[in-house]
């Protein structure tokens, strides 16, 4: 399994490589602990920060069959995300706008300049981000959660990869 960060960043961070927390996470018999269990676990037995505790938990799992990639909680998640020469006020403008003019659809939360959290018509969520990147520059981040199945994530990036452009070029 392909692990995302390296052995090489992991062992200076926390002093161990990965088969090393894999070893004492399966001698703790973890994969009978909840994610959050794990998690602790490790801050309080081995004061591993809470942001490498969610590292090695999340790759422990996959490993260990017990999460698929691209798995949270409450279901699969997608993002995707395209930075352009725009500035902030602007792109949020626009995607804003597209989001209005979608039926079906209810923007829970719109903070401008900042993000968006959207019901899909299926009932997922989506949550929007744009952050700014410097003069005339800023990035737009749409992350689809809650998706039922795996087999949903691949179209689901299809879909929002199509349709980012579109947001950005749109104009009320």
């Amino acid at each position: 399994m392909k692990r995302t960060i390296s052995e090489e960043s992991i062992l200076k961070a926390t002093g161990q490589q990965w088969d090393e927390w894999f070893h004492l996470m399966d001698a703790a018999q973890c994969t009978e602990m909840s994610h959050k269990e794990m998690a602790q676990w490790l801050e309080t037995e081995h004061g591993v920060s809470m942001w490498w505790c969610q590292a090695i938990t999340v790759q422990y799992e996959r490993e260990r069959g017990l999460r698929k990639v691209n798995e949270k909680i409450g279901g699969f998640e997608v993002s995707v995300s395209k930075t352009v020469q725009m500035p902030i006020e602007e792109l949020y403008e626009r995607v804003h706008g597209w989001f209005l003019a979608l039926p079906d659809i209810e923007i829970r939360v719109a903070n401008p300049n900042k993000n968006m959290r959207i019901t899909w018509p299926d009932t997922t969520n989506v949550v929007v981000h744009v952050w700014d990147k410097g003069p005339a520059k800023s990035q737009v981040v749409v992350m689809h959660e809650k998706l039922s199945t795996q087999e949903l994530v691949e179209p689901t990036r299809a879909y929002w990869k199509a349709q980012i452009p579109l947001m950005v070029d749109f104009e009320a």
